[in-house]
């Protein structure tokens, strides 16, 4: 897909035209082409380490309840709601991973963490543009062999 075609598959989806728009749309390019030589690819892990704390923050709490509409019943059901979307969908991290040819292994490029559910993040893009900068680095540094001709 050219780059002008995925720009209008992402302004079909919503999108404003903007520079960003362009930059999503020749990154999920490279991106596609690296994936389908199985060097890049994008992978859900669950998050272990945050805490109901960490993932609420102040969201639900007291001094919240005068400012959203129906007051602190319902705060009380956002939480309830929350909390069972944590229960049900569990809480997850989008990482960027990469390799140098098809048979090594993955490396972590880049990666966000802290969502509930692995419903679209809005960090696809970033994250696809980091790794394939953490890929290029890593082509570009690996040891070269050299051959020289014996005499």
């Amino acid at each position: 897909m050219t780059t002008i075609e995925r720009m209008k598959q992402l302004r079909k989806q919503g999108h404003r035209f903007s520079p960003w728009l362009r930059k999503c749309a020749e990154t999920t390019n490279h991106w596609e082409q690296l994936e389908y030589l199985d060097l890049v690819r994008l992978d859900w892990q669950p998050d272990y380490g945050l805490s109901y704390e960490d993932l609420a923050g102040d969201c639900f709490d007291e001094s919240n309840y005068d400012s959203v509409p129906g007051g602190e019943r319902t705060v009380k059901a956002q939480e309830k709601a929350f909390r069972e979307s944590i229960e049900q969908d569990g809480v997850w991290g989008l990482v960027g991973q990469y390799r140098l040819t098809p048979d090594s292994d993955w490396i972590d490029g880049d990666s966000v963490w802290g969502f509930v559910g692995t419903d679209d993040t809005g960090y696809e893009t970033d994250i696809m543009a980091e790794t394939i900068n953490q890929l290029k680095e890593a082509l570009r540094d690996r040891p070269r062999i050299v051959i020289t001709a014996g005499k």
